[in-house]
């Protein structure tokens, strides 16, 4: 019968450590923050445009903290994403409107906010 050397076996066992641990560092990157949106259209509904996040495949539109559409990440080269968000509204009230960055890893922070009233 054949022995393994101990040493072979801690080697193949260190190499195999460090290999787990660098596939759990390369997934864990998650999009940036967009900037501010800037409100290009006031009229309802509303049209917002931002410059594109590093690593995002989705957007959340934020109005007052709330989710009020999420919209795939525009795979164009242009910097930025335009999107046209329906906003239920009522009378002259004013709105915080943000962009927060999604993919598979997470969520950025939310953008900068823009006001909107309607």
């Amino acid at each position: 019968m054949d022995t393994v050397p101990v040493r072979s076996i801690a080697a193949v066992a260190a190499a195999t450590a460090f290999v787990a641990v660098a596939v759990i560092v390369t997934n864990t990157d998650t999009a940036s923050a967009p900037d501010a949106p800037a409100l290009t259209s006031l009229k309802r509904p509303v049209t917002l445009r931002w410059t594109k996040s590093k690593g995002a495949t989705t957007y959340v539109i934020l109005r007052n903290g709330v989710v009020v559409q999420t919209v795939a990440a525009n795979p164009s080269s242009l910097p930025t994403q335009t999107v046209t968000v329906k906003i239920p509204c009522t009378g002259n009230t004013l709105s915080t409107l943000r962009v927060q960055a999604r993919n598979s890893s997470g969520k950025s922070a939310p953008s900068k906010p823009s006001s909107w009233r309607c």
